[in-house]
This record gives structure tokens, sequence and C-alpha cells, in this order.
């Protein structure tokens, strides 16, 4: 009984510690991170079961099945569009030469389109979620593991996901990029752009603006995915209440 005690102290004072130093570096976005972080701490105090006697073609499929179930989770939490708020570490923030352009801008009383044009920049990131999530899965379908248990047996909570992102970059940077560049235009961020260049095109330091801005927000949107694809994996390995199958339990558990 004293040691279920000092357990459940430890797991709260490490939901305690990890919630306060979230609150004091993000905004609400963090939060949801701190949950799977301080679940995946509880999880790691209990008794892991002997791995063993699982077949290659059980840990195959339980290495695929957490990759499905952590893109799902992932894809409908990016396609949120309250999570892209100011501080958070999924709003993708203008290119590098906008963000120039918008401070000499500044100086002249101008930054209102900028501030359009970011939002614009996020809607069309969120529109896209779906299209990265179903090219994710089909990458999942395809992908062959070379050492499936070493996968499974690694340090590393993140090991299949990174896999995964090794594996299917650039596959996935060629295929959303179209996606990206219509949903660009769909959400004006295209022609507010242009609209931009044209006014300040003629400032010091603003000049040949890219009015193209698809591989930035393919590039942060890919990379959002699979920060938030980790970080349900290692949940899934750290926590036995996210195996929410009979294979995830029996490979994870």
């Amino acid at each position: 009984m004293k040691k279920i005690i000092r357990t459940s102290t430890v797991a709260v004072a490490t939901l305690l510690t990890t919630f306060s130093l979230s609150v004091s570096a993000g905004l609400f976005d963090n939060l949801a991170d701190v949950a799977d972080g301080a679940l995946a701490a509880y999880g790691q105090g209990a008794e892991h079961r002997d791995r063993r006697d699982l077949t290659a073609t059980e840990i195959d499929d339980g290495l695929r099945e957490a990759l499905v179930v952590s893109a799902s989770v992932a894809g409908e939490r990016l396609s949120r569009r309250d999570s892209y708020v100011n501080g958070s570490r999924l709003l993708i923030p203008l290119p590098h030469e906008w963000r120039k352009a918008r401070a000499v801008a500044q100086r002249i009383g101008y930054s209102g389109d900028f501030n359009v044009l970011h939002k614009q920049l996020n809607e069309a990131a969120v529109a896209a979620i779906p299209a990265l999530t179903q090219l994710i899965d089909a990458e999942v379908d395809a992908l062959s593991f070379s050492n499936p248990a070493e996968l499974l047996h690694s340090s590393k909570k993140t090991a299949a996901s990174e896999y995964l992102r090794s594996s299917s970059d650039s596959s996935l940077r060629t295929t959303l990029h179209p996606i990206v560049r219509q949903a660009l235009v769909n959400s004006g961020a295209t022609a507010t752009g242009l609209k931009i260049a044209t006014r300040v095109g003629s400032l010091p330091m603003v000049r040949n603006l890219p009015l193209d801005m698809t591989d930035h927000v393919v590039d942060l949107s890919i990379e959002n995915f699979f920060r938030q694809l980790g970080l349900q994996e290692s949940a899934i390995r750290s926590n036995p209440q996210r195996r929410t199958s009979g294979l995830l339990k029996k490979v994870f558990g």
C-alpha cells in the first residue's frame, strides 16, 4: 500500500511540475502536449510484460497500428483552427522575407494586410491537414520495416515515427505541394501576398518578395504533423490507457 501511495505521489508531482513549466513556456496547444507527457510519465512506473514471445508479424502489425492511431489523433488536433493561436508552437509564421517586409512596412503604418496574410497562411495549412493525414496513412500501409523488433525495443519513444519520416519525407513533400498551393489560393493568401508586394515592393529592403509560399507551408505542416505523431507514439508506448486495442496492448504492454 505504501508503494502504491508513493508511486501515485510521484505521478501527481510529475503532472504538476510539467503543467507549471508548460504554462510559463507556451499557450493552449502546449496543454495537450503536457497531458500526453504526464500520462506517459505515469505509465512508466507500470510493470511491462515480457515481449520475447511476440512474433515478427505481431510486432510489424503493432507498429503500424500505433502509427495509424497516432496519425488520426495528430490529424484531429492539427485540423482545429483554435490550435493555431498566437504563441502556439503549431502556428506557422510568415516566411523570413515577409517578416522583414512587415517590419519595414510598419514604419509607414502599413501592417494590416500582413496580419491578414498570416491568418490566411495558417488557414491554408489547416485545410491541407486531412489530405496530409491520408497521405501518412498510405505511407504507413506501404512502409517496410527493416528491423521491427529493434524499433519496438528502441530507447526512443518516437522510433517508429522517426523511421516513417525518414522513409516518406520526400514523397510527402512532392504529393502535398499542389494541395497546399491550391489551399493558399482558396484561403486568399496568394491574392493578399500579391497585394502586399504591389504596395510595398518599391520600399528599401522589400524588393523581390517571394510570392510563392507553398514550400514554406508544406515544410512546417509536415514538421508539425510529425511532432504530434511522435507525441502520440510516445504516449502509446508509455501509458497503458492509450493502448486502445488488443494488438496494441499485446505489443506495447
